[in-house]
């Protein structure tokens, strides 16, 4: 999977288990984190906290055997959910990326256009098996972008793209499908007015 990791100090007390310094290497990027796991509740629940500097999104795709994504990932996170295999499913955290030099090639916005990024920054929350995004920025040839919407852990897609103040003569596109066969469509006037960033107060 490309994931080496060191336990470097662990502790159990009172039927919990700690990792601490959980320090790796995850497709090129360095993994520093704590974990807790909790067997004193009922469901366990498992928690942790921990950033990432460097992940190899190219080589995300090559384990899924499709070019879906490509650029450099940085970022932070802080998930709490049961200690089962249904663990992303149940998780509730937060999720802050910085996202460089990327694409999606998948994404076409144009004819045969594909998405490329520049920058992507923000935050996303995770609920209910799904990260929630909101105001999540966009940089790209193609133009300034506001980002919102879901993307499932089971990848299912429903985003919205919606210009900046500065780039309101652009259109608005929703995509919707999967993260490896997204459907992208233009948003009409109306439904883009809907959308259209409100000036700051």
């Amino acid at each position: 999977m490309g994931f080496a990791i060191l336990i470097v100090g662990g502790s159990t007390t009172r039927a919990l288990r700690r990792f601490s310094n959980l320090d790796g290497d995850l497709f090129g990027a360095k993994h520093r984190g704590k974990w807790l796991a909790d067997f004193s509740v009922t469901p366990w629940t498992c928690k942790g906290t921990g950033t990432l500097d460097g992940l190899s999104l190219e080589r995300v795709a090559t384990q899924m055997d499709d070019a879906w994504i490509a650029g450099t990932a940085s970022g932070s996170y802080a998930v709490t959910g049961l200690c089962t295999a249904e663990f992303w499913q149940s998780a509730a955290g937060t999720l802050q990326t910085d996202w460089r030099n990327g694409a999606l090639p998948h994404v076409l916005l144009g004819a045969d256009s594909e998405l490329q990024i520049t920058r992507l920054t923000g935050q996303a929350r995770l609920a209910e098996g799904k990260f929630v995004f909101d105001g999540v920025k966009l940089d790209s040839p193609n133009g300034q972008y506001l980002i919102s919407g879901t993307a499932s852990v089971a990848r299912d897609l429903d985003l919205k793209m919606t210009p900046t103040m500065t780039e309101t003569a652009r259109s608005s596109y929703e995509i919707t499908g999967t993260i490896t066969k997204p459907r992208v469509s233009a948003l009409s006037n109306t439904e883009q007015a809907h959308l259209k960033p409100l000036p700051a107060q």
